[in-house]
């Protein structure tokens, strides 16, 4: 008996640790979003739920198993004009300091694709962009290798503004 209690407790320590990790959006804005007058904007669990109940959706095969993969998606940025030199070094460098965490995954057109995993899937995605109003695009949630290959085939549609 006492090794059920015990299994269980390790179990449950697991799950509540595993929920309160943070992805990567949310620990560089407690860390400096202040300075860098930056915002997040997340697209949450629930507002997933509801966007896979709609019609363009429904009669999508492609989006509708592309959206059953992410969890949330954060977007951190500055709304009023292109991000600073000094908050996309702050969030290349926090990146590099958890390079246990966080693996470069592809480079191109001044865009940095930083993946984490655990075992096969891919848990978080985070693709930093310089010089725009977005600095980092954050998704979490269960993907596989072909979703991210799938993402990088449909790179080109993210241009700065």
């Amino acid at each position: 008996m006492r090794i059920i209690y015990t299994a269980l407790f390790v179990l449950f320590a697991t799950v509540a640790a595993a929920q309160s990790e943070s992805d990567f959006a949310q620990t560089y804005m407690k860390l400096y979003a202040a300075d860098a007058h930056l915002t997040c904007n997340t697209i949450g669990p629930s507002m997933i739920q509801q966007m896979l109940t709609l019609d363009e959706v429904e009669n999508n095969q492609e989006a509708l198993a592309a959206l059953k993969k992410i969890k949330s998606l954060r977007i951190v940025g500055q709304p009023d004009g292109k991000v600073s030199e000094a908050a996309f070094d702050k969030a290349l460098k926090l990146l590099q300091a958890n390079d246990e965490r966080y693996k470069l995954y592809e480079e191109y057109d001044e865009k940095s694709l930083y993946v984490r995993k655990k075992g096969n899937v891919f848990v978080e995605l985070v693709l930093l962009l310089k010089e725009q109003p977005t600095l980092l695009i954050d998704i979490t949630g269960t993907m596989t290798e072909k979703f991210v290959a799938d993402l990088m085939k449909e790179r080109s549609e993210i241009k700065p503004s």
